[in-house]
């Protein structure tokens, strides 16, 4: 209180430098107390708090837990409904589009991106201990399941490059077009944003995926029908992929702002500033 007013004593321009200095020294302090500290780029929002941070991880945590598992399921191609399908392709719906557009719609396309990259971190350390693990010698008591076990691992080799390859354009190209209809239609129709972009790059990732995953293991015409095949089931469960989104952005918000009252799915099309 003395402090202030013998700042409010000073003439007009010390005066405003002085409080100028006192905001910066406050606004450092509690940069400080913050745990996540982040440079460049990644910067931390100025009315972000560690809650927001932990929320992020959490949200990048479950994709790269999804990513990794998909590693051992990308050879196995199952029936839904007389379609063939790869069983990978379902997961890897319900594990990163829905991810990463709630990233990119509550905090931002570079944010969005970010964990792209932490998940492509992560299958790039699985490649390399399937690697590790198919080129160690087997003992003896193992010798009689060497021959399933490598091809399995060997499989997953495979699935990595074309897999990530398709993993990293699909998920760019879908958070430049969310980001894009994002400003266009100024943060509003969050089942537009979501359909469109992730229409769009599902198709990108099942034409990368699919052929380059079964081109040369099997016949030119299989590989068109598991192509469809797959594309079809994708298509559907972008329709359960916009519910989940919105319910994903209700919850980030929830954590976010813990008092403030749920909202509704309207609600949720309405600008929000973050």
């Amino acid at each position: 209180m003395i402090k202030f007013l013998e700042f409010k004593n000073l003439p007009r321009g010390r005066y405003a430098l002085s409080m100028k200095i006192l905001r910066t020294r406050e606004r450092e302090r509690e940069r400080e107390m913050t745990p996540w500290k982040m440079r460049g780029s990644m910067k931390p929002e100025k009315d972000w708090t560690a809650r927001d941070w932990k929320i992020l991880i959490a949200l990048t945590s479950v994709m790269v837990v999804g990513l990794v598992v998909l590693a051992f399921t990308a050879q196995k191609v199952t029936v839904i409904f007389g379609i063939p399908v790869v069983v990978a392709s379902i997961w890897y719906s319900f594990f990163t589009f829905p991810i990463t557009d709630t990233i990119g719609n509550e905090y931002g396309k570079k944010y969005a991106h970010f964990a792209v990259l932490v998940g492509l971190g992560a299958r790039v350390m699985t490649m390399l201990l399937a690697y590790l693990t198919v080129i160690m010698p087997a003992h003896e008591s193992f010798a009689e399941h060497e021959e399933t076990f490598n091809f399995i691992l060997s499989s997953t080799l495979r699935y990595f490059f074309v897999g990530s390859v398709g993993f990293l354009v699909a998920q760019f190209i879908d958070n430049e077009i969310f980001a894009f209809l994002k400003k266009k239609t100024k943060d509003r129709f969050l089942w537009l944003r979501n359909t469109v972009s992730t229409v769009i790059s599902q198709t990108v990732d099942t034409v990368i995926f699919v052929f380059g995953m079964f081109v040369g293991v099997m016949a030119i015409g299989e590989v068109w029908t598991i192509f469809w095949g797959t594309l079809v089931i994708k298509f559907i469960i972008i329709i359960l992929d916009t519910p989940l989104v919105y319910g994903l952005v209700a919850l980030v918000r929830r954590l976010r702002n813990p008092k403030q009252k749920q909202e509704t799915p309207s609600e949720l099309d309405e600008v929000q500033e973050i």
